[in-house]
């Protein structure tokens, strides 16, 4: 038996380094055990064709009446909690694509602005065209939803910088008519442009019922019904 001392650090190094090379990639602020409990359901319930995939942070997740409040829409639903929009990239292959969905609605963006590692609101933008990218090289007619970033009272200080991602978004959206920016900072800021704190539940980060009804009026305002 060769005695861990007795092998070149070299060697050995580059061992370890083909070792994790090869390990499975999984997104670093998302649980692996959400991904593979997802993978499962794939396994065991077929979805309608018609489907609409909801994909993005905890806010996603917690939408516990999204199937309903879309009605007669079918959704499929893909929340993780502290979910980086870099970080679901990387699922897309795995839990999204596999549906062949022709409409998929993000709302991700802000832990990447929130939760060290943090990055800047042009590295937002960067990702979400890589979202976009994914997504429209394997399922061309597919029409992508961003719901904007919320300015939720807990993150108060990063709205300057969510609305710059908002802003971005919005923008890239007017050219390019498979990519649609759903508005909300209307009904979440009051008239002082303050986030209006009885839509949001008591972490001021997330939406309470009040905000999930909003938002289930503006997005089944906006998706496409289905033939």
């Amino acid at each position: 038996m060769i005695k861990l001392c007795e092998v070149p650090i070299r060697t050995l190094s580059l061992a370890l380094l083909l070792m994790l090379y090869q390990l499975p990639t999984i997104a670093g602020s998302i649980n692996p055990d959400d991904v593979n409990i997802y993978k499962t359901i794939d396994k065991q319930h077929k979805y309608p064709n018609d489907s609409v995939v909801f994909i993005g942070s905890s806010s996603i997740k917690r939408w516990h009446t999204l199937a309903q409040d879309m009605s007669p829409i079918n959704v499929i639903q893909r929340g993780f909690n502290a979910a980086k929009l870099a970080d679901i990239n990387k699922l897309l292959e795995q839990l999204v694509i596999p549906h062949k969905p022709k409409q998929v609605v993000i709302f991700a963006g802000v832990n990447d602005l929130a939760i060290p590692p943090t990055v800047s609101p042009s590295d937002v933008y960067d990702s979400f065209l890589q979202f976009v990218e994914i997504i429209h090289n394997k399922l061309q007619d597919c029409t992508i939803y961003f719901i904007a970033i919320s300015p939720a009272p807990a993150r108060w200080n990063l709205w300057q910088d969510a609305k710059e991602v908002n802003h971005r978004i919005k923008e890239y959206a007017k050219q390019h008519h498979q990519v649609v920016f759903i508005e909300t900072d209307f009904y979440f800021l009051n008239e002082n442009k303050k986030p209006v704190i009885s839509l949001f539940a008591k972490d001021g980060i997330h939406l309470n019922n009040d905000g999930y009804a909003i938002w289930k009026k503006l997005v089944s305002a906006t998706i496409i019904k289905p033939l």
